[in-house]
């Protein structure tokens, strides 16, 4: 795409460079939990503690989805570093070889699987956690 053809675009595609690599890797920070290795379904903001530390399958893919579009367009190999850490958490807590390895979908602070069903299960590989990887894959290969 050809930014130079609207000047005010060009700036707004600058300025996102270089305001979403902070970002990213503070929203990453403050939820990815590296003793159970996944990421917490909620985080306080204005308390900065955990709300709720369950884990759903579903974040770690979106993750490693959002860690290589960062990568692709900012070219910030700390993204690299994010998605490496994602996929590795993901393919050595979620997957559950007894069901097709569809991945367990919940997982406590302590890295133990729960019982709790935070979405749709994800059976559909164009859906969810399909879809995330089959993005963040295309990117990589590129």
């Amino acid at each position: 795409m050809d930014y130079n053809a609207n000047p005010e675009t060009a700036v707004f595609i600058d300025k996102c460079r270089r305001l979403l690599p902070p970002l990213f890797k503070h929203c990453y920070k403050l939820g990815f939990a590296p003793g159970p290795e996944g990421i917490i379904k909620a985080f306080d903001l204005r308390r900065r503690t955990p709300v709720n530390t369950d884990m759903p399958w579903w974040s770690l893919p979106e993750t490693i989805r959002a860690a290589a579009e960062l990568f692709k367009f900012t070219g910030d190999p700390e993204a690299l570093d994010i998605l490496k850490e994602c996929a590795e958490a993901f393919f050595e807590n979620y997957i559950n070889p007894a069901v097709h390895s569809m991945a367990y979908q919940t997982r406590s602070a302590g890295g133990k699987v729960v019982d709790v069903i935070p979405a749709t299960p994800d059976a559909d590989p164009a859906y969810h956690t399909g879809l995330s990887l089959i993005d963040a894959m295309k990117i990589i290969k590129k």
